[in-house]
C-alpha cells in the first residue's frame, strides 16, 4: 500500500508540474510529457516484478536475434524428417511432397529438386 501511495504522489507531482508550466503560459513540449510517462513507467516497474510485466520503452527496446534458418538448415531438417517418414514406410515422393507443403520448406522453390537429387545419389 505504501509503495502505491508513494508512486501515486510522484505521478501526481509530475502531472502538477506540467499543469503549472501550462498555467504560466509556457509551451509543454514532448520532452515534458515524456518525463511524466517515464515517471509513470519507472514507478510501475518498481512496483511490479519484471517477470510479470514488460514495458517497451522504445529507446531501450530489446533487440531479438534473427533466428530465421538458412536454406541449408532447412534442407538438413527436411532430410531428418523425410528419413523418419521413410523408416515408417512412406514412399520417398510422398514424403517429399508432404514436406514441401509445410513451412519453412514451401518457401524454398529449389528445395524439392535438392531433396530429389540428394536421395537419388544416396543409393549409389
Amino acid at each position: 500500500k505504501k509503495a502505491i501511495d508513494k508512486a501515486a504522489k510522484k505521478i501526481e507531482k509530475a502531472k502538477a508540474n506540467l499543469k503549472e508550466k501550462e498555467n504560466q503560459g509556457l509551451v509543454v513540449t514532448d520532452d515534458d510529457v515524456a518525463d511524466v510517462v517515464e515517471t509513470l513507467l519507472s514507478e510501475i516497474e518498481k512496483g511490479i516484478p519484471v517477470q510479470d510485466i514488460y514495458i517497451d520503452r522504445c529507446n531501450e527496446a530489446i533487440e531479438v536475434e534473427d533466428k530465421s534458418q538458412t536454406l541449408e538448415d532447412d534442407f538438413q531438417l527436411a532430410i531428418t524428417i523425410i528419413d523418419m517418414n521413410l523408416k515408417r514406410g512412406t514412399e520417398l515422393n510422398v514424403a517429399i511432397d508432404n514436406i514441401m507443403q509445410e513451412e519453412p520448406w514451401c518457401v524454398h522453390t529449389q528445395m524439392k529438386d535438392m531433396l530429389l537429387k540428394y536421395y537419388s545419389h544416396e543409393d549409389k
